[in-house]
């Protein structure tokens, strides 16, 4: 179902649910309202948009180049701030992907007409 027609943009999560959404679902402002709800605490997942700004917690931001992990299969746990209106701190869960993955990334755009641009070409490598 596209995302502005779905029941979540009206209906606040109960407590303790975990919202899980790939890119299509991508929203700061939905990601806040789910984290800041009046029903007490609630979680999401979700892939990161890869024009999303991130900082520290004193406002300063965040490069993902400088803070990527080396090796593949490696991960590596960032207390981050998600966005610069909003401000809401989440964990960032970042992992080096095989070879096989980076490919998928390619064939896909090339299959949309899209084309990567340099941010995204230099966090695939």
């Amino acid at each position: 179902m596209n995302d502005h027609k779905s029941p979540f943009e009206r209906e606040e999560l109960p407590e303790g649910s975990v919202y899980i959404a790939d890119l299509g679902f991508f929203a700061i402002d939905r990601l806040c309202r789910i984290a800041r709800g009046k029903k007490g605490k609630r979680y999401f997942a979700t892939c990161l948009q890869s024009k999303t700004n991130l900082y520290h917690r004193c406002r300063h931001r965040i490069h993902l180049a400088g803070i990527l992990p080396q090796l593949i299969g490696q991960v590596r746990e960032v207390g981050v701030v998600l966005g610069q209106k909003n401000g809401l701190a989440v964990r960032l869960i970042l992992v080096k992907v095989p070879e096989e993955r980076k490919a998928r990334l390619w064939k896909t755009a090339k299959k949309n007409g899209d084309i990567l641009s340099e941010e995204i070409v230099a966090l695939a490598h």
